[in-house]
């Protein structure tokens, strides 16, 4: 099979191999300590048919984040279809985030992958960066790209640049991220603000990091 279909269109041995990825990395394991019996003992397989669609742990692992995001990226443009402003939309995201954030793990572990914000072995970087054009174009870069220009046409932003507001808007669902994190840890910290508020603060950050 090539890699495309891996991705897009995986048989059923493979399907279970990558929900083992995602749920592992759900209940908190550290993806730099994964092995391949791992993956195959929770998918209930045999450890030598991981090998016989990916030439390398670090293949199955980098494919498996890439099918799990994918997966969500299409199920997020559902999520702000339809006849909304750009506040509920961004709103939306943020609600989405909130109710799944559980699950969002496999999207933040690529995160840490290519930005280098954890240390992860060099054979799991090297895998990321070789597939790296095939994500340059992501199905999260146009629905921001979208959402943007929404915002442009509601008089709500102004930032024209694709990579900038990317970036801008990027940076924010990021915050929001760390703050989910840290209600999980401190759900007994009274300092901490409602979610609710916190959407609204993200909100208007991203508006005016995109003015």
């Amino acid at each position: 099979m090539t890699e495309r279909d891996l991705l897009c269109n995986p048989p059923r041995k493979v399907l279970l191999m990558y929900e083992a990825v995602a749920g592992m990395l759900k209940e908190g394991a550290d993806i730099r300590g994964i092995k391949v019996s791992d993956i195959t003992t929770r998918a209930g397989i045999g450890k030598g048919t991981a090998y016989e669609y990916f030439p390398s742990k670090e293949a199955l692992i980098v494919t498996a984040l890439d099918y799990d995001v994918h997966r969500k990226q299409e199920l997020l443009a559902r999520v702000i279809g339809g006849e909304m402003s750009f506040r509920e939309k961004v709103i939306r995201i943020l609600t989405y985030m909130e109710e799944h954030f559980g699950e969002i793990q496999t999207f933040c572990a690529l995160l840490k992958i290519g930005t280098g914000a954890c240390e992860v072995p060099e054979a799991l970087r090297r895998e990321y960066d070789r597939t790296r054009g095939e994500r340059k174009c992501t199905r999260t870069d146009e629905l921001i790209d979208l959402l943007i220009a929404q915002g442009r046409r509601e008089g709500v932003v102004t930032q024209e640049n694709r990579y900038l507001g990317r970036m801008a808007f990027g940076a924010q669902v990021i915050v929001f991220a760390a703050y989910m994190v840290k209600r999980q840890r401190e759900q007994g910290d009274e300092d901490l603000p409602g979610c609710d508020e916190v959407k609204q603060f993200i909100y208007e950050a991203v508006v005016k990091s995109l003015n």
